[in-house]
């Protein structure tokens, strides 16, 4: 093809940049994009409550009339760190007769000297998880609550190369509605379950068939504007995502039930159904695909919603490009290897994009540590991504994209560094929210960066796979808390180490700066070493 002739950037100039088409089109992206954040309802689903043994002797009878905090509590149960040792209480001599019988239950009852396990609980709060339901307490079942996180992390690395073959062969349309579809049915379809081990098979499910929503949803709306608006629109994005972050947090602090949580979340999903009739596919995967009929009738649909007049010249356009794109429409990801330029541009992409991910839900697994309400402080935690993605839009915006990755990557360093030198006090949570607003900058830029360099024949192949190695640092984060305990320094070391080194691969990056999305294999591997017209 020849490069002057199939110029599809300046077809959407001529549609307008971004016109009446595009924003309708973007706004229901971002619901989509907020909806693919209701894949982290385990947080609050499988989250380990307090709670203490039932006291046969103190309590009363009816163990839901039972409080968690009573003023003998420190006389029949260890304590650790000012909390009741959840499944531990000291043995009694006194006979099972209910609290009334005992009015002033105390120590002298109680001998501190022998301790036994307990199998009844009473919780601090009506919140039910998972964890109560499923009656998955004591430290032998911990495993299990954090699992369900790590194997929903684990399908998505099963999911993603599927997806994302899927969309490419079949389109990004296809693959987004169904996934949202079939998500909100089995999403909605865990709250009705009863034991541990078909939740655990739900949720394989659900995460590994809508794991390609977001990037599936995140594709067509950069496919469909100009390189001009392309840092917008994904800042917006990314913003969105949080966004629905903050609702998951907003539902389950408003609902006692995590069932009750799941049905709100979920079932208003099977609406993403009407999108086959209002959200078309992306004309740049139809005319990749030669599918110049279809492309022709999106396009004449865009400029009359637009108000723009498609002229014979575009037409033209679009005839010359089709016929000339066909040797690249069956472009498989497999050739996207046989570059070697290609090749060590995605293994160094996927490499930041997993220190990006591990480092930035590393920060959130520290965040939890804040004392306070869970609910307030996990809602601060994502809503100052917010400002964060705003500061990357001014960073990125008709700039260029590798000092701001660069920079903002090794900035992270550093600051992992002073939290790591420097003894702990009240400036702690001012550094620890300068890093976690760098690091969001770095994972933010990626994204842009990703969507910018890859050919569109396999596009979202490659950002499924860099986004496998995402996954790979989200399985990741939460086993900080154990590297924390086997060595306090070593966790900001390891984000130290991997951010200086991810800032130093970005200096072989091409710059993609204002660079027309690249079509083919051999468009892309020629990024950063001519100028295309």
């Amino acid at each position: 093809m020849k490069e002057d002739e199939y110029d599809f950037d300046s077809i959407l100039q001529e549609l307008g940049t971004f016109g009446k088409y595009q924003r309708k089109n973007f706004v229901m992206l971002s619901v989509v994009i907020a909806f693919s954040a209701m894949s982290l309802s385990f947080v609050f689903t499988t989250r380990s409550s307090n709670y203490r043994c039932y006291i046969e002797e103190c309590d009363p009878i009816d163990i839901k009339e039972a409080k968690y905090n009573v003023p003998w509590l420190h006389d029949v149960t260890p304590f650790q760190h000012n909390h009741p040792i959840m499944c531990q209480r000291f043995e009694s001599s006194l006979p099972l007769t209910g609290y009334e019988f005992i009015p002033n239950c105390n120590g002298s009852y109680f001998s501190d000297e022998f301790t036994r396990k307990c199998d009844k609980f009473v919780f601090e709060n009506g919140d039910a998880t998972i964890e109560r339901d499923f009656n998955l307490t004591c430290s032998e079942n911990m495993w299990k609550l954090s699992f369900v996180g790590s194997m929903g992390d684990f399908s998505e690395i099963l999911g993603l190369p599927l997806v994302g073959y899927i969309s490419d062969r079949f389109g990004r349309r296809n693959v987004m509605i169904i996934g949202c579809a079939a998500s909100a049915l089995l999403g909605a379809g865990k709250s009705y379950l009863n034991s541990y081990e078909h939740f655990l098979i739900f949720e394989f499910l659900e995460t590994m068939i809508g794991s390609g929503i977001f990037s599936a949803a995140y594709v067509i709306a950069i496919e469909l504007v100009t390189p001009s608006h392309r840092v917008f629109c994904s800042t917006l994005l990314i913003c969105m995502f949080s966004l629905g972050e903050a609702y998951l947090c907003l539902i389950a602090w408003m609902t006692e039930s995590w069932r009750q949580m799941l049905r709100i979340i979920y079932f208003p999903a099977i609406l993403f159904l009407l999108y086959y009739y209002h959200l078309n596919e992306s004309v740049r995967w139809l005319l990749v695909k030669g599918k110049t009929q279809k492309a022709k009738q999106i396009l004449k649909k865009v400029a009359k919603t637009n108000g723009v007049t498609l002229n014979d010249r575009v037409i033209e356009k679009i005839n010359i490009g089709a016929d000339d794109v066909e040797d690249g429409s069956e472009e498989s990801i497999w050739k996207v290897f046989t570059s070697p330029i290609l090749c060590m541009r995605f293994i160094f992409c996927a490499f930041v994009w997993l220190t990006c991910t591990f480092v930035f839900y590393g920060f959130n697994m520290k965040s939890v540590t804040i004392s306070g309400n869970l609910y307030v402080n996990y809602m601060i935690s994502v809503l100052i991504e917010i400002p964060a993605n705003f500061i990357c839009y001014w960073l990125l915006d008709g700039k260029r994209r590798k000092p701001v990755l660069c920079w903002s990557l090794l900035i992270t360093g550093v600051l992992c560094f002073l939290l790591l030198v420097l003894p702990m006090g009240d400036y702690e949570i001012v550094i620890f929210s300068m890093g976690k607003c760098c690091i969001t900058i770095s994972l933010s830029t990626m994204y842009v960066y990703a969507a910018e360099v890859f050919p569109t024949s396999v596009r979202h192949s490659l950002f499924a796979c860099c986004s496998i190695f995402g996954r790979i640092g989200g399985m990741a984060a939460p086993q900080i808390p154990l590297m924390a305990a086997i060595s306090p320094s070593f966790v900001y070391t390891l984000f130290m180490s991997m951010t200086l080194l991810s800032s130093m691969l970005i200096l072989t990056f091409p710059e993609s700066v204002d660079t027309k999305l690249p079509d083919t294999v051999s468009q892309a591997a020629a990024i950063g070493h001519k100028t295309r017209e």
